[in-house]
């Protein structure tokens, strides 16, 4: 043998297993070997200097294991089980080999040693481990048993403890442990077992209601003819992908009772179990009222996901291309929104926020932004970024980079945006807040004294099947008010809903303010009286005025008022509404009609559905869309990047728990 192989071989750990024919037992047998080779600081004189017997279990010396961490679970249990507890030996651990010793302050013999089975062992799958040797002696062992979260979320008495009462005392806890089984954790390993038992018990209740979800789409859709709901299934196996319910009577309002523009907002679940994402499509009413077109649940947030819904959408009969759709930035998916809706716009609010988190948008800058996107004349638009480049010279490189059509009005004088420039997500997030916190959504108007959707919204902690049920519970009872209201006004005898008379009104203040120039019999300009105000021209055959207001909003400006004041033709004001603020409209829509809520107790569960897998990673959002890691993104103001300095060798990039220097006492006036 060479000296190469004898110095190997001093190196391994000489455990050897010899079998004893008369009494079936293993033994453990030392061999006479250099001190390094055992546990640190172990003496020889703690070794025993003959064979004895040493009781083990069987299994410990037939079974394998497809994973070291499976191993070391294993060793674990047979540790506690004998009042001990062991620990990786990190040194002498590494690549196909494990050594498990004692957790004993004082030197103690006791190690086991596991190996990754080779690929020629036969009977074994490659790549299992096994207890390759093995001293299960304790001497001179002051080691404790530490017992892990499972470990007392295994023990029947601490089960029962929990289930009983799941606020019982942490102390007591401990004191019923110590005199059970003799064992002390530490509170926060009980904390940890007691919420493992509370969380398991919480599973039952989180799997049925996924088994609920089909049977509420099928009765939603018996009970609400015309209603769109679909649920789809794992290729694989009956687990739940994803839902989306598209109501009929927004189905119907989409028609003629919603304007022409909608908010597509993707929001994730804050659910412990479920970790997908909630997608909205929302309208807006003649009332200047959010309206729920559709509400789906999805497991990703990408294009897969977000062409399933819009394609959903437009198959219930609601042409998306005929549409301008506000998208957010946290909507992944944008070209696909573009395909769908080729008149898309970004969501201001959330387009400042993408560009603050990205630290290419100074806080206090924001205020520039939401200027030039409101600009009325492209000079306007201009002197405004003028302004952000001289204050914040990154944010203007980043809006430049942007179509102005896609986010500021001046680029869309062409289209109406009825002063949409966010989803409206969080206003409709803002009724739901209401609606579980037991208050009326209609008495309750005033925002300013409503919580903010944010820290109250409490949708987003709901299973799927509470998500969607609470969503079309309140959807109820909105559908129900606009029925009263479109009764109400048909009464009245309204020609255009209170919230558009009232812009009316607001306008009429200040026909007295202007000076009306004809030009031709319907072509008139109108001018203020103070000397820096615009003078605007109004066609009154083609129902056009040059102002931003009317071209937006579908309401008779000031200018048009005056115009037509000035002709004593007044009462031809409301022919300038646009459609959707006509009453008319909205009582075809809602009157008479209901939104019937499906009750839980008549529903009849699917056992049959399963619910999603659970992800190993949160952070789904991160990764592209092929599976791929994206590379990070650097930050762009250096200005904001910390610079980490020493403190004992004053380098710059590391500290002093990391300093490769040696350690330099600091200096004091005694040493000078």
């Amino acid at each position: 043998m060479s000296s190469t192989s004898n110095q190997r071989s001093l190196r391994s750990t000489s455990a050897l297993l010899v079998k004893n024919s008369q009494h079936e037992e293993f033994t453990c047998v030392s061999q006479s070997l250099p001190q390094r080779t055992l546990q640190p600081n172990v003496s020889n004189e703690i070794l025993p200097s003959e064979p004895k017997p040493i009781k083990t279990t069987p299994s410990l010396e037939t079974e394998y294991w497809s994973t070291g961490q499976l191993a070391m679970d294993a060793l674990k249990t047979y540790c506690l089980e004998n009042k001990k507890s062991c620990k990786l030996d990190k040194p002498r651990s590494g690549g196909n080999i494990k050594y498990i010793i004692c957790t004993s302050a004082t030197p103690c013999p006791w190690f086991v040693k596991i190996s990754r089975v080779r690929k020629s062992a036969k009977f074994v799958a490659p790549g299992a481990w096994r207890v390759s040797s093995k001293c299960l002696e304790h001497r001179n062992c002051v080691g404790l048993p530490a017992p892990r979260a499972k470990d007392l979320a295994r023990l029947p008495f601490f089960q029962e403890l929990i289930h009983a009462n799941p606020d019982v005392p942490i102390r007591y806890l401990q004191a019923q442990l110590m005199a059970s089984v003799a064992l002390l954790p530490n509170e926060r390993t009980i904390y940890r077992a007691k919420d493992k038992l509370t969380f398991a018990a919480m599973d039952q209740p989180y799997i049925t209601s996924f088994q609920y979800i089909i049977p509420f789409l099928k009765k939603l859709e018996q009970l609400n003819p015309g209603t769109k709901t679909v649920c789809e299934t794992e290729e694989d196996e009956p687990r739940f992908k994803r839902a989306i319910i598209i109501p009929s009577i927004s189905i119907q309002a989409s028609q003629s009772a919603l304007q022409n523009v909608y908010g597509l907002d993707a929001t994730r679940f804050q659910n412990r179990h479920y970790k997908g994402y909630q997608i909205t499509v929302i309208g807006k009413d003649g009332a200047m009222e959010e309206l729920l077109i559709a509400i789906a649940i999805v497991p990703l947030n990408d294009t897969e996901n977000l062409t399933w819904v819009l394609n959903k959408v437009q198959s219930a009969g609601i042409p998306l291309e005929k549409r301008i759709v506000i998208v957010p930035d946290r909507v992944k998916a944008q070209p696909t929104v573009n395909a769908t809706a080729p008149d898309f716009i970004q969501c201001t609010r959330h387009l400042i926020d993408s560009l603050v988190d990205s630290r290419k948008l100074a806080p206090q800058s924001a205020g520039y932004v939401w200027q030039a996107q409101g600009a009325e004349t492209r000079d306007e638009f201009e002197i405004v970024m003028n302004s952000l480049q001289k204050s914040d010279p990154e944010a203007f490189r980043s809006l430049s980079e942007l179509n102005p059509r896609t986010w500021a009005v001046f680029a869309n004088s062409d289209r109406k945006l009825y002063g949409w420039n966010t989803t409206r997500f969080e206003d409709l997030e803002q009724q739901f807040v209401i609606a579980t916190s037991g208050s009326d959504p209609q008495t309750s108007s005033d925002v300013a004294s409503r919580p903010r959707w944010n820290e109250e919204d409490k949708s987003r902690t709901l299973s799927p099947y509470d998500f969607l049920s609470s969503y079309i519970g309140e959807m109820m009872a909105t559908v129900f008010h606009r029925n009263q209201n479109a009764q109400k006004w048909d009464q009245l005898h309204l020609f255009v809903t209170p919230a558009a008379e009232q812009l009316f009104q607001e306008e009429m203040k200040h026909v007295g303010e202007y000076f009306v120039r004809p030009c031709k019999d319907n072509i008139i300009f109108v001018k203020h009286n103070s000397p820096a105000s615009r003078t605007r021209k109004v066609d009154l055959a083609q129902k056009y005025c040059s102002c931003l207001l009317f071209n937006q909003h579908g309401v008779p400006c000031r200018h048009i008022v005056a115009a037509l004041h000035w002709k004593k033709a007044l009462g031809n004001a409301y022919s300038f509404f646009d459609p959707c603020y006509r009453v008319a409209s909205y009582a075809n829509t809602f009157r008479n009609k209901w939104l019937e809520f499906p009750l839980h107790e008549e529903l009849e569960r699917d056992e049959s559905l399963l619910p999603p897998r659970k992800r190993t990673s949160t952070k789904l959002s991160n990764t592209c869309e092929n599976g791929s890691i994206p590379k990070k993104r650097k930050r762009v103001n250096a200005k904001h990047v910390r610079t980490y300095k020493c403190s004992n060798c004053n380098s710059l990039d590391h500290n002093r728990r990391t300093c490769s220097t040696e350690w330099l006492a600091p200096h004091t006036s005694e040493q000078v």
